[in-house]
């Protein structure tokens, strides 16, 4: 499975604007067993800003899908090192932990 989110804010008036850019590509790949592999960077830029202004992280994880009781819950763990980052941010590691409860239809 792959695809990407794209979400650009923009504010209109005010002394201080705002334009900003989200981009979340992903790509998983599904085993048996309800094991996964993936990774979903979230991507960001503050288009106004004078320098440093992109944050690009480079990693993914890994996930399993188990069912507790009657319900069912995926899993996933993952890992980024920001390669970009603003000079201002110190935040070179990124650890996720996600744990998604399953409704189907």
């Amino acid at each position: 499975m792959y695809g990407a989110v794209v979400n650009n804010i923009w504010s209109f008036g005010g002394p201080c604007g705002t334009n900003q850019l989200f981009l979340n590509p992903f790509a998983h790949y599904n085993f048996a067993g309800g094991w996964s592999v993936g990774s979903s960077p979230e991507i960001t830029t503050n288009w106004i800003a004078s320098c440093g202004k992109w944050t690009v992280p480079v990693g993914g994880g890994f996930g399993k899908a188990f069912r507790l009781g009657g319900q069912s819950i995926k899993l996933d763990l993952d890992a980024y090192y920001n390669a970009i980052r603003p000079k201002a941010g110190n935040e070179t590691w990124l650890l996720q932990v996600k744990l998604t409860f399953q409704f189907p239809e």
